[in-house]
């Protein structure tokens, strides 16, 4: 007994599902795939923050040592103006000091009449005291006048260098600002080259994400298809195994029968054949007595 099938219906079910299966390995491969894409044009954003990063630090850096060299600089200048004010009142301080001593080195004799009568020359002392007054206030006027002088060319020395170091501090803040300016251009300009590739990246990535869901939509389709085939199949399939179970069962029913019939007509022979056995043991002694009696009379004949 044979169930009944349907070999071309279930061969194109069977390419149907296989189909179906190819197709959902293909678009895990590709959902892998496009997953693979996303994690690296996520690190490539990753690596370019990261980069953009380190220049930005780079950058803060070297404006940072810039302003300190600068600082470096000024400071160094303050200090030269100030050692050269400092020489320079020394200067003065040690001039008007050698002027002074130079005065204070006239001795006046501690006993003028005895010197009048060791030289027999007579002097007025008084004339001479008006003379040395005369004298010591023309040198405190020319020593008033000198140090007028040095006053002036000193404040004109300290005129000049404030001058030199506001020119100097004027040209160190214009370049300090130019430096500063062309860096942050040069900063802008890189943080829009950055931001720029940042804006692809994220249309990439939104471009990507959109393919991942369209995946992931058709994967979901084909996968609900392939079940739905799959339970059909599974019905139909369900359906012949009960049907090849019925005529398994009335098969099994009518072997049952068969065989009951077989061993009724076997034992109905059997019975048979142990009749006749008996009717043949029966005959057989009989014949057996015959013959005995047969011989018996044959020889007393003889």
């Amino acid at each position: 007994f044979e169930p009944h099938t349907e070999p071309a219906a279930g061969q194109t079910k069977a390419e149907s599902v296989a189909e179906l299966v190819k197709t959902v390995q293909q678009l895990r491969l590709e959902n892998a795939e496009l997953n693979q894409r996303l994690a690296s044009a996520g690190s490539a954003a990753a690596g370019n923050n990261s980069h953009l990063d380190e220049q930005l630090t780079a950058a803060s850096q070297e404006k940072q040592v810039l302003v300190e060299e600068f600082s470096q600089k000024e400071r160094a200048l303050c200090d030269t103006i100030e050692q050269l004010r400092a020489e320079l009142l020394q200067q003065v301080q040690d001039l008007a000091e050698q002027r002074l001593a130079s005065f204070a080195d006239i001795e006046i004799p501690p006993d003028l009449t005895s010197d009048f009568i060791r030289t027999g020359v007579k002097l007025d002392a008084t004339d001479k005291q008006d003379k040395a007054d005369d004298e010591s206030k023309a040198a405190a006027a020319a020593l008033a006048e000198l140090n007028e002088k040095l006053i002036d060319t000193a404040a004109q020395e300290i005129q000049c260098l404030t001058e030199q170091k506001q020119s100097l501090e004027c040209s160190l803040a214009d370049e300090r600002q130019r430096q500063v300016a062309v860096r942050d251009q040069e900063l802008a300009k890189k943080n829009a080259e950055l931001q720029s590739k940042l804006n692809s990246a994220d249309k990439a990535l939104k471009t990507l994400s959109d393919e991942k869901q369209a995946l992931e939509k058709r994967l979901k389709e084909t996968s609900d298809k392939k079940d739905q085939a799959i339970e059909k199949l599974k019905q139909k399939l369900l359906a012949k195994l009960d049907a090849a179970e019925q005529s398994l069962k009335q098969l099994a029913a009518e072997k049952l029968e068969s065989e009951r019939i077989a061993d009724e007509e076997i034992q109905r022979k059997e019975e048979q054949i142990e009749s006749l056995t008996t009717e043949l043991q029966s005959k057989s002694g009989s014949a057996d007595e015959a013959l005995k009696n047969l011989m018996s009379k044959s020889r007393a004949a003889n």
